[in-house]
């Protein structure tokens, strides 16, 4: 079939080929979304394990601190899996070790310790996360308060200061 001259348009041909063309670029735009949309539930995987991460250590470093050892228990007991407080598809399970090399205290206790944090996500397929935080006192023991000396010297001088105030309670600052 041949053209007659003053007719315009488009061969079957052509149009074809930009056809393929068309469902070449589409695929590729495609292929990119969805590998932004893995990519951004992964870094949301991520920042959802590093809260959750920020609030166990938490919650290890206040077992640390308030856990009085013996040389029995240097360490505070595991915590059981517990959920994570702003969403109830995470939970975490604590467990402490020692640290390797670490030197012990004049009392013979460590000084710190290891927690490995376990982090648990449910959902479609459940994935499970290990980190590891060093934890290192941040006070005195709670056994301690009682008997340091520098307690007691702070009790003293508080005690000889209101002794001598000569406006006792009365006196606003």
């Amino acid at each position: 079939m041949t053209r007659a001259r003053g007719e315009r348009g488009f061969t079957l041909l052509e149009i074809m080929i930009a056809l393929a063309l068309l469902a070449v670029g589409a695929v590729c735009v495609l292929s990119t979304f969805a590998a932004a949309i893995a990519l951004h539930l992964r870094r949301e995987n991520d920042v959802r394990a590093a809260r959750v991460l920020e609030e166990a250590s938490r919650v290890a470093q206040d077992d640390w601190d308030s856990w009085q050892a013996t040389k029995r228990n240097p360490y505070p007991p595991p915590r059981k899996e517990q959920s994570y407080s702003r969403d109830d598809l995470v939970a975490f399970a604590i467990t402490y070790e020692a640290v390797p090399g670490q030197p012990k205290g004049l009392d013979e206790l460590p000084s710190g310790a290891l927690a490995v944090v376990r982090i648990t996500t449910a959902g479609d397929r459940e994935r499970t996360r290990e980190e590891r935080v060093f934890l290192v006192r941040s006070g005195p023991r709670p056994g301690e308060l009682k008997s340091s000396l520098t307690f007691e010297k702070e009790k003293d001088d508080e005690k000889t200061k209101k002794a001598n105030d000569p406006y006792g309670s009365k006196r606003k600052d």
